[in-house]
């Protein structure tokens, strides 16, 4: 376990929330940072897909900053290829950003995602955040899970605005009833929606896995598609959300662009959004 000092926290409602965040922000999340990453790592110098950077920040980083900034305190993130590597820049990055985290290797991660959450099931407790290594996403998108989160097993933030999404044959689309998922997958000819890579999940998740897994199913969107079977998988919408899968060389480059252009908007939305004060009048 890689820990660092943490603030204190505070009580609101007899629920203990780490200063700064919303009673609602779950306290922990799980990464998942197993995978090869063989699309993106082109060459022997290559680094592993979580440690490539993105304007100066590797993709590890840019996750923990965000939810570190939203307010969770505990992250578990479960390695594979290249596990000593990552390791140690998780540790790094752990006292960097003053969360505690945990690392936990996944001897089966070739199967599929859906092993690699499995491995983490007796680190978490309670709802969690789930997020993809090599997924970009602003804070705004965990937010939107938690103030949408009304204790399904799991909630996915998804996009409606599918056709702005780049390289929609590789998106995972969703078919929706309302906010409840009926059916997930890559080949889903009849979709309302795109996944993010970005849930809230609780325990049912893992049972979910396990019998996704009986059926030698290993991956994360088949537990989704037994917990849309029992009605236990909602989504909450995140359109105009900043958030991109990082899969290949041309993600990479559009990620950059579009980071730079969020960022440079970012100065004037805050100065928009902020009332002008003008002298003399009231509540100005």
């Amino acid at each position: 376990m890689l820990q660092h000092a943490k603030s204190a926290d505070t009580r609101v409602g007899g629920i203990s929330v780490p200063n700064g965040a919303s009673p609602r922000i779950p306290g922990e999340a799980v990464v998942l940072a197993a995978g090869a990453g063989t699309r993106l790592r082109l060459g022997n110098d290559a680094p592993p897909k979580p440690l490539t950077p993105v304007l100066g920040r590797t993709l590890i980083e840019r996750s923990i900053e965000t939810f570190s900034s939203a307010g969770v305190r505990r992250l578990t993130v479960v390695v594979g290829c290249d596990r000593d590597l990552i390791a140690a820049a998780v540790e790094e990055l752990a006292c960097t950003y003053e969360i505690e985290i945990d690392v936990v290797e996944n001897p089966h991660w070739e199967r599929g995602n859906g092993s690699s959450v499995l491995a983490a099931a007796d680190r978490v407790d309670g709802a969690f955040y789930l997020a993809m290594g090599d997924h970009l996403f602003d804070q705004g998108i965990l937010s939107a899970l938690a103030d949408a989160d009304d204790g399904a097993e799991l909630s996915l933030a998804v996009d409606h605005a599918w056709r702005a999404v780049p390289d929609l044959d590789e998106a995972t689309k969703v078919l929706l009833d309302g906010r409840t998922i009926l059916d997930i997958g890559k080949e889903l000819s009849e979709f309302d929606a795109v996944d993010t890579g970005i849930f809230l999940c609780r325990s049912g998740i893992f049972d979910a896995l396990d019998c996704a897994r009986a059926a030698q199913v290993h991956s994360l969107s088949g537990a989704v598609k037994v917990l849309a079977r029992r009605g236990e998988a909602v989504t909450a919408p995140v359109s105009g959300r900043f958030w991109q899968d990082v899969d290949t060389p041309a993600d990479l480059a559009l990620a950059e662009r579009r980071l730079r252009q969020r960022d440079a908007f970012a100065p004037a939305r805050a100065a928009w959004s902020s009332p002008a004060r003008v002298p003399g009048v009231h509540g100005a």
